[in-house]
């Protein structure tokens, strides 16, 4: 794969093959994998306090009926 850096950028490069350019910076991928990993664990914590959530709706409402008998 024939590589050229792209001249406004220290981290660019293209691809002369495909015409892609590529990003060669190391920090800024692993950084995007970080912040990716914890919008996806954020993501999940919210899923499970929602149902955490509703399992108490339905629980308050048996109360509710029973103590309506």
């Amino acid at each position: 794969m024939d590589k050229r850096k792209v001249e406004s950028s220290h981290s660019l490069y293209r691809d002369m093959d495909t015409g892609a350019v590529i990003n060669c910076n190391d920090g800024a991928y692993e950084s995007y994998i970080r912040q990716k990993k914890i919008a996806v664990q954020k993501s999940l914590e919210i899923d499970e306090l929602k149902n955490d959530v509703s399992e108490l709706k339905v629980m308050m409402k048996l109360l509710l009926e029973k103590l309506d008998k």
